[in-house]
């Protein structure tokens, strides 16, 4: 098969990866295109990279990093007027034309309206979205022959909707190990994450942390803490990419608490399923999580992940744990030694080539 992986980043991200790489902008695209995949966003190039070793012919485009398709449509005799968002999605349309991919898998389903999707159609045998979040608003899909979950009310909404829908579950990239190297632990406790509005209960979880507990707390939101909470003495920053999993890395214990996904309309809290999961045990370290009725799917609830029911069992858990460091190298062990047996991306798209296989 012929696979071209449509991504987009957070801006937040972007801004960041710029900022760190002016130099960017000025490369090659397949040498920019690679500086790009080794920061290790989300998942990266993983999908490509492990399709392509399972004999496909597979390629990531990241949809709104400007200055990227602003390269190619440079290196491809493609005149642009401006990079805003119909000028991005012309050049990912000549991308699409020129790759001729059988499948189009789209990894943001809010990154393009529907008018794009109607326009791609025609060019490829199927496009497969990609969603584990809240839906957009006002969307039909009407365009996409397969959407692809790892949340299960997801799947069981679009089939309610009749349309096609498979379960995939998240994983980890661990290539980004080798790009790691060795680590030193520099954290007793940490939290990495999103500390948004939106996460009113996160929020709440960490207050009482960071006023029982030495964590450190690492995310994008914190400019809207009010001004006393104790978040704001603890907050070391935002954390991207390759430099988010090297905090985990440097973590003997993080904490997980997954966000709320809303389908149609019903916040479902009872289901574990975030990236979180599998990046912060696959660079090792001991995970504190919240318990969720699917989590043994995945992990050995008290051997390779220790979890919580309330703020109160998360301080007390956590405390524990500080106070046995051998225990606690057991746990990092034991569930990272899970993730990269049974929950790569490795594994995980052969379970993708299946599912497009069998809806081409």
């Amino acid at each position: 098969m012929r696979i071209l992986i449509a991504d987009s980043y957070y801006p937040g991200f972007l801004a960041d990866f710029y900022r760190r790489r002016p130099d960017a902008e000025v490369l090659t695209y397949d040498a920019h295109h690679a500086a790009l995949m080794s920061a290790f966003f989300g998942t990266g190039d993983a999908y490509a990279r492990e399709l392509r070793l399972l004999g496909h012919e597979a390629w990531t485009v990241v949809l709104n990093a400007a200055p990227l398709q602003h390269r190619w449509a440079v290196e491809h005799g493609l005149t642009t007027s401006g990079e805003d968002n119909a000028e991005l999605f012309r050049v990912f349309l000549e991308q699409v034309r020129l790759f001729r991919p059988d499948v189009v898998y789209v990894q943001e389903l809010a990154a393009a309206g529907e008018e794009v999707w109607r326009d791609v159609r025609p060019l490829t045998r199927l496009i497969a979205g990609q969603i584990a979040c809240s839906m957009p608003s006002r969307r039909t899909f009407a365009h996409h022959g397969l959407i692809v979950s790892s949340w299960v009310p997801i799947v069981d909404h679009f089939r309610a909707c009749g349309t096609p829908a498979e379960f995939l579950a998240l994983g980890f990239d661990f290539k980004a190990l080798e790009s790691l190297g060795p680590i030193e632990k520099r954290y007793d406790l940490t939290f990495v994450g999103g500390i948004a509005p939106v996460h009113e209960g996160r929020r709440q979880l960490l207050e009482a942390l960071c006023r029982e507990l030495p964590i450190r707390v690492f995310g994008y939101g914190a400019e809207s803490l009010s001004p006393d909470s104790p978040i704001r003495a603890r907050h070391g920053g935002e954390a991207w990419g390759l430099g988010m999993l090297r905090l985990l890395a440097q973590s003997r214990i993080t904490v997980n608490v997954h966000g709320d996904i809303v389908v149609g309309g019903v916040a479902n809290e009872t289901l574990a399923n975030n990236c979180r999961l599998f990046e912060a045990t696959g660079v090792g370290a001991a995970l504190v999580t919240d318990a969720k009725t699917n989590l043994s799917d995945y992990f050995e609830p008290g051997r390779e992940v220790l979890t919580y029911a309330s703020v109160e069992e998360c301080v007390a858990c956590c405390r524990e744990l500080l106070r046995r460091p051998d225990e606690c190298a057991a746990l990092a062990l034991t569930g990272q030694a899970r993730t990269l047996r049974d929950h790569t991306y490795a594994q995980r798209m052969r379970d993708l080539a299946d599912l497009l296989a069998r809806y081409l």
